[in-house]
């Protein structure tokens, strides 16, 4: 049972996280920092 919860757990942060920061990638796309930040993140969270 702890390794569903883990999984649920993960899989929410992964797409909470991830696609706010596609959202604020789209919002401001002025920055190209956001870009770095994007795949960090996702890269980060596997």
């Amino acid at each position: 049972m702890k390794k569903y919860l883990a999984e649920i757990i993960g899989t929410f942060a992964i797409v909470t996280f991830g696609c706010g920061t596609v959202i604020a990638v789209c919002c401001d796309s002025a920055s190209g920092s956001w870009y770095i930040l994007t795949a960090w993140l996702l890269a980060l969270s596997l």
